[in-house]
């Protein structure tokens, strides 16, 4: 007999518990193995709060919410964990809780650009804005472009995001107001000259954010409000003169910040308020004449500092 055909128990199918009789120690290739190799199931019918195998192992371990899924894919969930092999991804049928596996097959893709999956590949093609043709879009790759104003509502599932070597000299506040999901940030080699109040409002999530290489002169009171899950900050090689009060309220978990080869001249008292897990600063390669004698205070998690 076949065994990819009679050892694989499909719920939708009646049950014959005879059908299984030689099925012990069966390779499940592609499939859950059931305790004691009884028979196999679907991965996409693994860890989906319904019991199929006779000893209930394919539920039993599942709320510990470490299932890895090596070559397949793995669902968004709440309360259950399912992988889904390639084969049924795609298929016209949802077999993840939120239609993942159907979610990424129709994704239209913009003209002249390479799609991939939930990514927009454009880059190097001269576009003056961001195309949109899908609020699924996951990832956009979009540098060397002549990008000059930013447009990004209607990306509201964006994880991933690199607009490098653009045009762009300025964010307006609340420009990624409705990217609550995007990890990471690419804005480096572009001609942002400053940084506003509420330039990165609603980026909570964020985890990765690249500016340099921009010429900013100034860094304005709470510009990187909201964004309180990076761990590392660089902005060397930019230009800026002068650190405000407030400058870097709301990274709540950088533990690196560079600054190094600036204009840096002044650093005000309140400069690095806010930045309560910060260890590792460096100015180093910065004119600074003025330092308040209470920069420092509160920082007490600091370790090491790099300054001329």
């Amino acid at each position: 007999f076949d065994p990819a055909e009679v050892c694989i128990y499909e719920r939708l199918l009646p049950f014959c518990p005879h059908k299984y009789d030689h099925c012990n120690g069966i390779d499940c290739y592609g499939h859950y193995a059931c305790y004691d190799n009884v028979y196999c199931i679907p991965w996409y019918m693994f860890c989906d709060g319904i019991t199929d195998c006779p000893f209930e192992d394919d539920e039993l371990y599942c709320k510990n919410k470490t299932l890895a899924c090596p070559g397949k894919l793995k669902c968004r969930v709440n309360d259950t964990m399912i992988c889904v092999p390639q084969k049924y991804v795609c298929d016209g049928l949802i077999h993840c809780q939120f239609g993942d596996d159907e979610d990424l097959c129709f994704l239209e893709c913009p003209p002249d650009c390479i799609c991939i999956g939930h990514m927009y590949v454009c880059e190097n093609l001269g576009l003056l804005h961001i195309p949109f043709h899908d609020k699924k879009c996951k990832a956009i790759y979009f540098s060397r472009n002549n990008v000059h104003d930013l447009s990004l509502d209607q990306f509201t599932e964006m994880i991933y995001l690199d607009l490098s070597w653009n045009n762009i000299f300025l964010i307006q506040p609340f420009s990624f107001i409705k990217l609550s999901q995007l990890h990471h940030l690419d804005m480096s080699f572009n001609r942002l000259t400053s940084l506003v109040k509420n330039s990165f409002k609603g980026l909570k999530y964020l985890r990765s954010l690249k500016l340099h290489n921009n010429p900013v002169l100034v860094l304005g009171s709470h510009s990187f409000s909201d964004v309180s899950m990076i761990n590392s900050l660089i902005l060397q090689s930019l230009s800026i003169e002068r650190l405000n009060d407030f400058s870097f309220q709301g990274l709540l978990s950088v533990e690196a910040l560079n600054l190094a080869q600036n204009k840096i001249k002044h650093v005000s008292e309140k400069s690095f308020h806010g930045l309560i897990k910060l260890q590792f600063l460096n100015l180093s390669s910065n004119p600074i004449k003025i330092v308040h004698i209470l920069i420092f205070k509160n920082l007490n998690q600091l370790k090491i500092i790099h300054i001329d």
